[in-house]
């Protein structure tokens, strides 16, 4: 009779319940990465579909531009020609500027607010990312002193700006942003400078959390156009005739 080794067996159990967890491990794998993806590879594919999608949105952003600066100047040439037209494009351009669908320049602040670097190394919890309730509360602020225009980082804050946070960073209008901030606003500089700097105001807040606010009067401030128009999908004007 043949006898057999237990320690043959045991390890012979042990290889075959190896081959098993090893060939479930990879099956995971692979319908997660897919068959022939790597995690490497998969990062280089995303960064190069994320190019294209960068290049595609300059390429529209590029062509909506030429295609509003012939719109201006057919308005402009059509409202050398006619009083009524030229009222029209005037009132266009004031609704445009209104909707933040036009670039804007005049006398106003420029306000650069920065996280210390203590604050960056302390951790999450301190930084702008966890206090987006600041700047909602510095943009309302500088509405009630009477801003035109305001932008962060040169993205323009309108009736439908979203400002909100996403990981570490601050979202406006849909695109992250983080500090040093740059606002931009239009105004009467020493009205909004006031208010912004009013005993326990926006100003004394950012700075209670030991961020740096330094605020700059300017002559010239030009603050940027809107990067996106806003669709009415479910609202329409009401016909006032038939009220």
């Amino acid at each position: 009779m043949i006898k057999i080794n237990k320690g043959y067996i045991v390890v012979g159990s042990v290889t075959v319940l190896l081959g098993i967890i090893l060939s479930l491990t990879f099956k995971t794998v692979s319908s997660t990465l897919g068959d022939s993806t790597m995690p490497s590879q998969r990062v280089q594919q995303i960064a190069v579909e994320l190019k294209k999608e960068k290049d595609l949105n300059q390429q529209l952003k590029t062509s909506n531009d030429e295609l509003e600066k012939k719109i201006r100047e057919y308005e402009e040439s059509a409202a050398n020609n006619d009083a009524y037209v030229n009222s029209l494009r005037n009132d266009a351009l004031l609704y445009r500027s209104y909707a933040g669908y036009t670039a804007l320049t005049g006398e106003g602040l420029i306000i650069d607010i920065t996280e210390p670097k203590a604050i960056i190394e302390i951790g999450e919890g301190l930084g702008i990312a966890n206090n987006t309730d600041l700047l909602l509360k510095m943009i309302s602020t500088l509405n009630a002193a009477g801003a035109e225009a305001i932008s962060i980082n040169d993205k323009r804050i309108t009736s439908f700006t979203e400002i909100e946070r996403a990981g570490g960073h601050v979202m406006i209008n849909g695109q992250p942003t983080n500090t040093p901030l740059t606002v931009r606003v239009i105004g009467n500089s020493d009205y909004m400078n006031s208010a912004l700097n009013i005993k326990n105001g926006i100003v004394d807040e950012l700075r209670h959390y030991n961020f740096y606010v330094n605020i700059t009067k300017e002559n010239e401030v030009v603050v940027q156009k809107a990067d996106k128009q806003r669709t009415f999908k479910h609202s329409k004007p009401v016909d006032e005739k038939k009220e």
